[in-house]
């Protein structure tokens, strides 16, 4: 861990929900209705595969959502817990903040980061079904909308003008709009994303490679 910030965006925890009775293991992603895949826990008393446990598993659907729409929605689920636990904190501050990437949240990391977080607990031979989020009603009989803080049309249109989250979308919305309705392992993945935008993927994974690769005093 470099900052106390990798372990919020990357806990050590990582769970996939085993859907028996569908015969599915749903990996939850905050706002891809996360909150109505831990109700169907719940209720219908499912268990939880974690960490070590999800080697063992030959396949995991994750539902994704529309880059753009999921954004918004984390940003302002956000700026409502901000409201509530630090209503000193100034809004637009935060927003022109996190629109540049100075601070995030799990809410707002891209889809591709939480399947990274995933991956650390993947086989090499692990199928990941991708799916559109609309497909997610067959499986927890609705949706549940969690309390959020709205954006203004200004306030949208200041985040979406932002470069850096155009460039942090970029996977997302590749996944969401050629890759959906498909199954892939990791590497075949980021081998897509290598050949579809090879700058892009130098400067989503590049950096740490290099990091890694110029330290020679790591056991």
């Amino acid at each position: 861990m470099f900052t106390r910030l990798d372990d919020i965006l990357y806990p050590n925890k990582v769970e996939v929900i085993h859907f028996e009775d569908h015969g599915k293991y749903i990996y939850p992603i905050f706002k891809n209705g996360r909150t109505s895949i831990q109700h169907a826990k719940e209720s219908n008393n499912y268990k939880s595969v974690v960490n070590e446990q999800i080697q063992k598993i030959d396949s995991v659907d994750i539902f994704l959502r529309d880059p753009r729409d999921r954004l918004i929605s984390g940003i302002e689920t956000y700026l409502w817990w901000n409201a509530k636990e630090r209503p000193w904190l100034d809004r637009t501050t935060i927003i022109h903040q996190l629109a540049e990437g100075i601070i995030t949240d799990r809410h707002c990391l891209p889809q591709i980061n939480w399947i990274f977080s995933l991956a650390r607990f993947l086989n090499s031979t692990t199928q990941l079904h991708l799916h559109r989020l609309a497909m997610l009603v067959h499986y927890v009989g609705g949706t549940i909308t969690p309390e959020k803080n709205s954006l203004t049309d200004q306030e949208k249109q200041m985040i979406m003008s932002s470069d850096h989250l155009q460039t942090i979308l970029k996977f997302d919305k590749f996944m969401f709009e050629n890759m959906t309705g498909t199954s892939w392992t990791m590497k075949q993945i980021m081998q897509t994303f290598l050949e579809e935008d090879p700058v892009g993927y130098s400067q989503m994974v590049g950096r740490s490679k290099k990091l890694f690769n110029s330290i020679d005093v790591l056991p």
